[in-house]
């Protein structure tokens, strides 16, 4: 999402909604992304994801609130991968974050957000939504300092 206007209208607090904009897919491997901000995974082996997002954001109604960014996996919260900011019409933030999901052919991922604070509407007017760098034998090359140590299927994280 390179460059954006459409708001994501949060219309009850605390309810997760999708980030609204059109995406663009500018280089995937093993994953297939629609415009909507749908990453699906295709690779034939089961992976660990190491899914990293980077965002600009802004809004246009006075006052402070709280907004709280999720990746959803397969329509489902992955509470691990989450972001809480705070924001004004005064400025407008820069967010990242990133977390290991496990992945397997045809599960996809989505951004979401909300408030926690009030019901004003957020754009996202930048994002950068990542998935892994994968070598040779299906896993990631970056992995979450955790997770170093062991690279078995069985000590992967949900």
């Amino acid at each position: 999402m390179p460059t954006n206007a459409t708001a994501t209208v949060i219309a009850v607090i605390s309810t997760p909604v999708k980030v609204a904009g059109t995406w663009t897919d500018v280089l995937s491997s093993r994953f297939t992304n629609d415009n909507t901000g749908r990453m699906t995974y295709n690779g034939s082996r089961d992976i660990i994801a190491d899914v990293m997002l980077t965002l600009t954001c802004s809004k246009t109604v006075n006052g402070t609130d709280t907004y709280l960014l999720h990746v959803f996996k397969n329509g489902v919260d992955s509470p691990n991968i989450r972001a809480e900011f705070a924001m004004d019409n005064s400025r407008d933030p820069n967010v990242a974050l990133s977390g290991l999901l496990n992945m397997a052919t045809g599960d996809y991922i989505e951004l979401y957000v909300e408030s926690t604070t009030g019901t004003d509407d957020i754009t996202m007017t930048a994002a950068n939504f990542r998935h892994p760098n994968l070598n040779s034998r299906g896993y990631e090359t970056h992995l979450h300092p955790a997770y170093k140590q062991s690279r078995s299927p069985s000590r992967r994280p949900e």
